[in-house]
């Protein structure tokens, strides 16, 4: 098996719904347009290029430890969007009624990631769903991407006899 093109795929997946996430999320173009809007969609491109690098040169080890660092790195943005939930909330405001809005990290936290929140304007279930497929793309991605790395470097470092 070859585990960096499963890991390029699989960051495809990622960037597939990450379009998919910028074409739906309301919310992410109204309150959180401007930078964080086009910062999502330079990531999303970055992610497609990292996916193309992982399938088109699958046997270059350094393409599988950018694969892994790549999707890590994005865990960890997704993730840190959570430490800036007052000032997200505060955004958010200005295109939710603020009785449905609370101002507080879980509150936030369960607007990005709940599978099956409906937060108006958006559709149920966005951003949630599209962020826990993402992110367990991104897993999957690390996951395949490590296995890919230590698979090209058994090819390299042969035991002695």
């Amino acid at each position: 098996m070859d585990y960096v093109k499963s890991a390029g795929l699989a960051t495809a997946f990622a960037g597939i719904f990450g379009i998919f996430l910028l074409a739906k999320d309301v919310i992410l173009r109204g309150a959180f347009g401007g930078v964080h809007y086009y910062a999502l969609i330079v990531l999303v491109v970055l992610d497609l290029l990292v996916a193309v690098a992982a399938v088109g040169w699958s046997s270059v080890r350094i393409i599988a430890t950018v694969a892994v660092v790549w999707n890590a790195l994005l865990i960890v943005l997704e993730l840190v969007n959570v430490l800036n939930a007052v000032r997200a909330v505060i955004d958010l405001a200005n295109v939710v009624p603020m009785a449905e809005v609370q101002n507080s990290y879980a509150w936030f936290a369960n607007y990005l990631f709940n599978p099956v929140a409906f937060t108006p304007p958006n559709p149920p279930g966005i951003p949630g769903i599209v962020l826990d497929c993402m992110i367990i793309f991104e897993v999957t991605a690390i996951l395949f991407g490590w296995l890919g790395r230590s698979q090209l470097l058994k090819q390299f470092i042969k035991p002695s006899e």
